[in-house]
């Protein structure tokens, strides 16, 4: 529960509900969880044994997530109820009304959690980052799972990959026979719920942490653009790529106070970066020991800008844009 708390951007709870198998018309989700503050977590978990455990997970988390969205205090109090669970009777008047809302508007974690997460799965989050999504936030999890002797095992959960803004949309996942994914979306209409609008250019200029930084921002769209690339918008900040067999590319994600670098498991999803390129990128990258103390040697990816000098921001964007120029030029 630590990991929901700090991690997620749930806001800290004293009691929790716990519900197994939850069930729903589109399946029995495996873990329930609802905070006293009316916060909801959805969990699937999957072993990566399990030959389905990157093939459909990323599509049945999203399913299970639409399928909630059909619920509300009753049915919960209903099905808890046959569980021989009691509905908890938080010290927050406002719970049932908090939770309704929540509900209906998609504001809830969705968790994909395995012993380890396969590169399919980050990818087929990726192109869902880039995407208008639904409203809600899906996050792959790794326990790293460890047996110390036979009677004891040490979990080391790590968040791999998470979308950040959402969007509602309808989203259509394939799946080849040779493992080949596809992912399409069609957006609804502005006007209808859950439908978040996407931050502006001049709005985000605004909201960035370090003004310093802004004069590089528009420097790292420009760039973009000029190589036939895209920034894709969403609530508070944009990713930054291209597109290659209908398939966008995300190599870098900016937000108002943080910065996303392409980690070696998001470029493992990738089929476009080789191994020469990807680390051609790092070395560029490693030349900031900040950077590369605390965000590469521990395979991280999100860097705080009050954690780093304009040197380092701009180390990070022209590594990214090398990164691009080149991948463009050898499909060509």
């Amino acid at each position: 529960m630590q990991l929901l708390n700090t991690e997620l951007g749930i806001p800290p709870f004293d009691e929790v509900l716990s519900i197994r198998e939850y069930p729903t018309n589109r399946g029995s989700i495996d873990l329930v969880y609802i905070t006293d503050n009316g916060d909801i977590i959805l969990v699937e978990t999957k072993l990566l044994k399990n030959s389905e455990s990157h093939r459909t997970v990323v599509a049945q988390a999203i399913d299970y997530a639409k399928a909630f969205s059909d619920e509300d205090v009753n049915s919960i109090r209903t099905k808890i109820k046959k569980k021989n669970l009691q509905y908890p009777e938080f010290n927050n008047k406002y719970f049932d009304t908090i939770l309704n809302k929540n509900i209906k508007n998609g504001n809830y974690q969705v968790l994909i959690v395995g012993d380890e997460v396969h590169p399919n799965i980050l990818g087929m989050v990726e192109s869902i980052q880039s995407a208008p999504h639904l409203a809600f936030t899906l996050l792959a999890i790794s326990l790293n799972p460890f047996l110390l002797n036979k009677d004891e095992l040490v979990l080391f959960p790590k968040i791999e990959t998470k979308t950040i803004e959402i969007e509602r949309s309808v989203i259509s996942i394939q799946i080849s026979n040779n493992n080949e994914i596809k992912i399409e979306t069609s957006t609804p209409d502005k006007y209808n719920k859950g439908n978040k609008p996407k931050i502006s250019r001049e709005e985000f200029l605004e909201n960035i942490e370090k003004n310093e930084f802004i004069e590089y921002t528009k420097y790292l769209w420009k760039e973009i653009e000029l190589m036939g690339g895209t920034i894709d918008w969403g609530t508070v900040g944009f990713s930054g790529g291209y597109r290659v067999n209908k398939k966008r590319i995300s190599l870098i994600w900016v937000y108002d106070k943080w910065l996303n670098i392409l980690t070696r498991k998001v470029r493992n999803s990738y089929t476009n970066i080789s191994d020469k390129q990807y680390d051609r990128y790092l070395n560029k990258l490693k030349k900031s020991n900040y950077i590369y103390e605390n965000i590469i040697v521990p395979n991280k990816s999100e860097i705080h800008f009050e954690n780093i000098s304009i040197e380092d921001f701009v180390l990070v964007i022209n590594a990214t844009l090398e990164l691009m120029k080149e991948m463009i030029e050898n499909e060509e």
